[in-house]
């Protein structure tokens, strides 16, 4: 009776969906201990970071993406899509990087990370397209995988704005 129920018990938990994905805020990818940043991790095991990287005038938000086990990258910088919005070639980002002589954009084994906002002022604004992270429900991450083929995975939004602010020092209205 015991095994019975026992087994029951693990189909029933083993039915239910798993449990949201929640914005927190620690430590960056980087070796600057103190540097922090917004972070979520989705059902696939991919974790998405957001970090500052500010200078006396820019204020910059960098998106970093890592791939859970057994993923990796083909070498193409990938593209996102928030919600029904338009598709953002990563790639574009840092080629706008490399012309200007600074890295944007970079992809490399399991890491790929690109410049996600940038501004002279310390606020997000509404007409920022960043701001389409902050109202937006789903980011849509695909990108070319080293097993061949192209991955989508997807990292909720929702809870994203209060996390940036804290770990950016950026001003969310």
């Amino acid at each position: 009776m015991m095994q019975l129920l026992a087994g029951f018990t693990l189909s029933i938990l083993l039915a239910l969906p798993a449990m949201a994905s929640e914005w927190t805020v620690t430590q960056a990818p980087a070796d600057d201990v103190a540097l922090r940043a917004a972070k979520i991790t989705n059902e696939d095991g991919n974790t998405l970071y957001l970090w500052p990287r500010h200078s006396d005038d820019t204020y910059q938000i960098i998106a970093e993406v890592h791939l859970g086990d057994g993923s990796g990258f083909a070498g193409a910088m990938p593209s996102y899509r928030i919600d029904g919005g338009e598709t953002i070639d990563t790639d574009v980002v840092r080629r706008a990087g490399e012309s200007k002589g600074a890295l944007w954009g970079h992809v490399g084994g399991k890491v790929a990370f690109w410049k996600a906002w940038s501004s002279d002022d310390d606020v997000i604004k509404p007409t920022d397209p960043f701001n389409a992270w902050l109202a937006g429900e789903t980011l849509r991450f695909t990108y070319h995988a080293a097993s061949g083929g192209t991955n989508t995975t997807a990292f909720p939004l929702h809870g994203l704005d209060a996390a940036v602010s804290e770990a950016t020092g950026v001003r969310v209205p």
